[in-house]
């Protein structure tokens, strides 16, 4: 009895947290695709330019002086009226400055249909003063939200620097991790065009960029590079692609190491879904090993997980460069004719609905 006891009251404390914790988060903030960003209050600041009466003496040319600006942003004023477009950058490092000035071009080309802000992260007064004079020197006049505690390093999912985000105009987060403007952050569109169209007022998909440029998507349509490489477990040289077994029907080129988790999760299930339907496309994986003592563990693997597909190494990772391939895991799907044809980063979706979504490329 005291046993029912205690398990109907555990089964009704799980509810009411579970209940509770669903009636935090209001219908608006909830998006089948993407979340909402959040309305935070962050300080800020930004250099103006300063105006000067207009006298009947004459002055000398000389440039506009620049007045700091420093406060505290609410961006519950901004998020829900226009899209935005946020670059998190780091003062002193040469990509980063490089897209900050040309996000503040853009910005001046662009008119005001789009929200522009620059995202910084302090730690101390040093370091802020050190932003100061190299916004100061580069004249930037976007304004700067500053990153005191990394919130909205985590709200931008930013994991290296320079990184775009960019919100629709309900303020759901669209576009993250992308390096520069002219990325192509999904087939055929940089992340210009798809600030240029959000601007119009079109609807964009959430897109998760590679974060690098040039990347693989530059391929796409392009015949890909033939390259000979080894086989592991097996003495016979092997050319990418263009040996006739993949020729007759598309490919899947699958570029993962041994030491990626999600590449040793994904992994199986593609065998398993490969030995399904091994008669309609072909598989092989070219497999990156940091370190020879790892040849071991990618016996093991194989042998474990029985994977048919053969497994291309790389040691000098010459086909990693010549495709662009900086992620693990990363798809290729080649027709019959060895051109790139779609394209795929990550492991979020399983076999089952991703070798589909790229076999759409072939129509």
């Amino acid at each position: 009895m005291t046993g029912l006891l205690c398990f109907l009251w555990t089964h009704t404390q799980k509810r009411v947290l579970a209940e509770s914790a669903t009636s935090l988060v209001s219908p608006p903030l909830v998006s089948p695709q993407s979340f909402r960003f959040p309305a935070l209050s962050v300080s800020y600041m930004q250099y103006r330019v300063k105006t000067y009466r207009k006298t009947k003496r004459k002055r000398r040319k000389r440039k506009p002086r620049l007045r700091l600006r420093r406060g505290v942003f609410h961006l519950s004023k901004v998020i829900g009226t226009k899209p935005c477009v946020m670059l998190y950058f780091a003062p002193g490092n040469p990509s980063s400055e490089a897209e900050l000035q040309a996000l503040q071009a853009v910005s001046k080309t662009m008119g005001s249909s789009l929200h522009y802000f620059g995202i910084v992260r302090v730690r101390n007064r040093r370091m802020l003063r050190y932003t100061k004079r190299r916004l100061k020197k580069l004249r930037i006049t976007l304004p700067i939200l500053l990153d005191w505690r990394g919130v909205l390093a985590y709200a931008t999912l930013t994991r290296k620097l320079p990184s775009y985000a960019v919100l629709d105009k309900p303020g759901h987060l669209r576009l993250s991790q992308a390096s520069a403007l002219t990325e192509l952050v999904a087939p055929h569109h940089s992340l210009l065009t798809v600030i240029q169209e959000l601007a119009k007022g079109q609807k964009i998909p959430s897109i998760r960029a590679p974060g690098y440029t040039p990347n693989p998507y530059r391929w796409l349509g392009k015949k890909a590079p033939s390259l000979k490489t080894r086989v592991h477990f097996s003495s016979k040289p092997s050319k990418l692609v263009t040996t006739r077994p993949y020729t007759k029907r598309p490919t899947f080129v699958i570029f993962w190491s041994i030491t990626c988790p999600h590449c040793r999760k994904i992994l199986p299930l593609v065998q398993k879904y490969y030995r399904e339907h091994k008669n309609q496309w072909s598989v092989i994986s070219v497999v990156q090993l940091p370190k020879r003592s790892l040849r071991r563990t990618l016996k093991r693997f194989k042998h474990k997980h029985k994977l048919t597909f053969p497994l291309l190494s790389d040691p000098k990772g010459l086909l990693q460069h010549r495709f662009h391939v900086r992620s693990y895991p990363t798809f290729l799907l080649l027709d019959t004719t060895s051109k790139i044809r779609a394209v795929h980063f990550g492991a979020t979706l399983p076999p089952q609905q991703l070798f589909p979504k790229l076999l759409r490329g072939l129509q």
